[in-house]
């Protein structure tokens, strides 16, 4: 009975661990394209900002 315990315990510290990763892999994912939009807003900005520039020098 105790050795049962042991391992249910190993197997259920194994599973939680596992799903650790898993969330943790996500966690980069999810990082990585807010980085990535981020960067994508601050070029469509500036692309923007260069239009106003170039309208404002023409007006």
């Amino acid at each position: 009975m105790e050795k049962e315990e042991k391992n249910r315990k190993s197997e259920l510290e194994h599973e939680r661990k596992q799903r650790q990763q898993e969330l943790d892999a996500q966690n980069e994912r999810f990082m990585n394209a807010l980085k990535e939009d981020r960067k994508l807003r601050m070029e469509e900005m500036a692309i923007m900002n260069r239009r106003l520039e170039f309208l404002e020098s023409k007006a």
